[in-house]
C-alpha cells in the first residue's frame, strides 16, 4: 500500500521537523512506500490532497486546523475516496480535539497505523467544504481576535 504523507513546517511552532524520522520511521511500519512532502504556502496541501485520490491509498497529514481544513477544502466531493490520517500539530487542535484525536504525535500514529477508522461527515455550504463548524457575523470576528 502506498501513503502520502504531506505536512506543515511552521505549524505549533516547528515542532514536527524534530518528528520527522520518527513519523516515517511509523508510517512504512505499514505501508510499503511512504512518500513526504512538505507544504511551502497556504493552499499547498489542498492540491496536495487532491493529488492523492487515485496514486496512494492513504493520505496522512499533518498541521493545525487551517491545515485540516485545506485538506477538506481540496478533497471536497472526494473525501470519500481516500483514507486520511491527521496528526495534529497545531496551536489549538481544537478539531482533533472534538473529533477526539490527541494532540500527541504518538498516539495519533498509533491510531494510524493500527488502522481505527472511523467516519466523520463534511458538509458543503455553497462552494466551501467543512468537516468542523461553520460560522459568520460576530463568531468569526470573536475567533479571529483570541489568536
Amino acid at each position: 500500500m502506498k501513503c502520502l504523507f504531506a505536512y506543515n513546517p511552521v505549524s505549533g511552532k516547528g515542532k514536527i521537523k524534530k518528528k520527522l524520522d520518527y513519523i516515517v520511521g511509523r508510517l512504512k511500519e505499514k505501508y510499503e512506500v511512504v512518500d513526504v512532502y512538505e507544504t511551502k504556502k497556504s493552499g499547498d496541501i489542498s492540491f496536495i490532497a487532491r493529488s492523492a485520490v487515485g496514486n496512494y491509498d492513504v493520505f496522512v497529514f499533518s498541521g493545525g486546523d487551517g491545515t485540516f481544513n485545506e485538506v477538506i477544502t481540496g478533497l471536497g466531493e472526494n473525501a470519500n475516496l481516500i483514507t486520511l490520517g491527521y496528526i495534529p500539530t497545531g496551536t489549538v487542535n481544537d478539531i482533533a480535539r472534538t473529533m477526539g484525536i490527541k494532540s500527541n504525535i504518538k498516539k495519533a500514529l498509533n491510531v494510524i497505523v493500527d488502522g481505527q477508522a472511523k467516519f466523520y461527515d463534511v458538509m458543503k455550504v455553497n462552494d466551501r467544504y467543512s468537516a468542523y463548524f461553520v460560522g459568520c457575523g460576530a463568531m468569526m470576528t470573536v475567533s479571529y481576535a483570541t489568536k
